[in-house]
């Protein structure tokens, strides 16, 4: 669980399998906590793995509602919807955000941490179905729920990243460059100095995207030699966003590096 939090899904997936694997060492799943499910889905989710994370994330959901463990279900539910809506199956993703959604209204003021993390996720339902001017209303609405707390500083993160994700599908690059690079200064004091992280390779792949934008070249080509050493380290080399910095590495470095265009769409 640290290691995913420190940005690296990729050793967190394997220490997460290691523990599912000695829980079952004798053959009996059922000695598996269902919390182990869910925190495996949220390993696979931030590989890209959205299918399998669907699929943890129901074994998760089902334990939990079984041993009557309403957080791990609800946890269960936020992933399992992350996963079905990143996957492209979004009114699926929609129906069971609405669900846990509703169990959070129902328990926690509008401020707290699980309302905040489902109008984050209500972003990508919006890009999805490309409606970006209202994904971008969403992030806004997501941004105001995040500030005002330092606590909240990982979702403050979150949403500047996937602002400016949006505001590059809308050209919009100068304040796309901008949330990103807000999001870069909240990353510098969350983790160790020099640290490699998922989540400042993400950032430097968007500003990339801004700056080739923009028309500064050499910049997004300095952001995306620093993106890939983020990327391949924590996330590997097929994860969609290390597989988008290389596409934009290769136009960068081709013919038609003057005529700038939109980046491909984004899943996390």
């Amino acid at each position: 669980l640290v290691l995913g939090s420190l940005g690296h899904p990729l050793e967190s997936e394997r220490m997460l399998r290691r523990s599912v694997a000695i829980s079952s060492a004798r053959g009996d799943e059922s000695r598996i906590e269902p919390v182990s499910w869910a925190n495996l889905a949220v390993a696979a989710f931030d590989l890209a793995r959205y299918d399998e994370a669907a699929r943890l994330a129901v074994r998760a959901r089902d334990g939990a509602i079984a041993r009557k463990d309403p957080v791990v279900r609800d946890q269960a539910l936020l992933i399992g919807a992350r996963a079905l809506v990143a996957g492209g199956h979004v009114a699926a993703g929609t129906a069971m955000l609405d669900e846990v959604e509703g169990h959070f209204q129902a328990m926690f003021p509008a401020t707290h941490p699980a309302l905040i993390a489902t109008a984050i996720d209500r972003i990508r339902v919006f890009e999805m179905r490309g409606a970006l001017d209202r994904a971008l209303a969403q992030a806004d609405r997501a941004l105001t729920l995040a500030t005002g707390d330092t606590r909240r500083a990982g979702y403050q993160r979150t949403v500047r990243r996937r602002r400016a994700e949006i505001l590059v599908k809308l050209q919009r690059y100068d304040e796309a460059k901008a949330d990103a690079e807000r999001g870069l200064a909240l990353v510098g004091a969350s983790y160790p100095p020099n640290a490699l992280a998922g989540a400042i390779g993400m950032l430097h792949v968007t500003l990339a995207e801004a700056d080739r934008g923009l028309g500064d070249l050499d910049g997004a080509r300095a952001e995306i030699d620093t993106a890939l050493r983020h990327l391949d380290a924590t996330m590997g080399a097929q994860h969609p966003f290390a597989r988008r910095a290389r596409a934009l590495q290769a136009r960068l470095n081709g013919p038609s590096t003057t005529s700038p265009s939109p980046s491909g769409s984004p899943r996390r």
